[in-house]
């Protein structure tokens, strides 16, 4: 009977420690491994730490440049602007299409810098060709817009040169802004008078538009200029946005570029677009 016993025993005896022993091994392999893999695991979570995103400037500032198309003189100046510009070309001149071109090739926008009637009779000698007048019937603005606006492809709107009186007209600033409306343009406001009626015609004909808030370079002064750069920003900070306008002037480009050298755009509250991302 003991006998008996002592053999069915011992293959018990022998499953037992053989279990006891593959335990033992699978707890020695998982200790070795755990000491091995935190440290890894920590360290690759902290080597992907998401990048902190960089916040949207929500102030907006853009610059026209009026009265390209007469040369080329100043175009190295325009290389040593660092930012988004916005250059309004009159037609039909000799570089009319060269500028639009080279404005188009840096990623520029381009705008017809439509010439519209003044007020005053001392700008008469001073009309560029085909200067659309108040007088004229609708007939013949949509022919000269038509044709202008054809000679200066790819561009995103228009704006007015001179049009003191045209921009005081509904009957004049209707015929232009439907045929805007149609080929999908802006106007850029130049406000040369208080008495403008384009805002009012813009909301009736559906027409996006904005309106200058500055002009650069009136005086022509590098300190009047600067003094109004300094201006343009601050009003964009109080108003969240603002548009300066200035022109195909050395000093004008000189100023911009000095000015514009010292901002460090990395940290600054405000930043430079084309005119398009502040039209209403």
């Amino acid at each position: 009977m003991v006998k008996y016993i002592r053999n069915r025993i011992s293959p018990l005896i022998v499953v037992l420690v053989s279990l006891i022993l593959i335990q033992g091994i699978i707890i020695l392999f998982l200790v070795i491994n755990q000491k091995k893999k935190p440290k890894a695991v920590y360290i690759q979570k902290q080597a992907q730490k998401a990048p902190e995103k960089k916040r949207p400037k929500r102030i907006k500032i853009a610059i026209i440049l009026d009265d390209w198309g007469y040369s080329l003189r100043n175009i190295p100046n325009l290389d040593n602007i660092n930012i988004p510009l916005t250059l309004s070309i009159l037609p039909n001149h000799r570089y009319s299409q060269a500028v639009n071109r080279y404005a188009q090739q840096r990623g520029w926008q381009t705008v017809l810098h439509l010439p519209l009637e003044p007020l005053s009779s001392n700008e008469y000698s001073r009309l560029e060709p085909d200067t659309i007048l108040a007088s004229m019937s609708e007939k013949e603005v949509l022919s000269i817009i038509k044709r202008e606006i054809d000679s200066l492809p790819n561009i995103v709107g228009v704006s007015n040169h001179m049009g003191s009186k045209a921009t005081t007209s509904e009957y004049l600033m209707r015929i232009i802004f439907k045929e805007l409306k149609k080929r999908n343009l802006f106007f850029v406001d130049s406000l040369v008078t208080s008495s403008s009626v384009c805002k009012k015609i813009a909301r009736e004909t559906g027409l996006s538009l904005a309106n200058r808030d500055i002009f650069l370079d009136n005086e022509p002064n590098y300190e009047y200029i600067a003094s109004q750069v300094d201006r343009l920003i601050n009003l964009a900070k109080a108003r969240g946005k603002a548009i300066g306008i200035g022109h195909d002037r050395r000093l004008t480009l000189t100023v911009l570029a000095d000015k514009l050298s010292k901002i460090d755009f990395e940290k600054s509250e405000f930043e430079f677009v084309l005119v398009s991302q502040l039209v209403d």
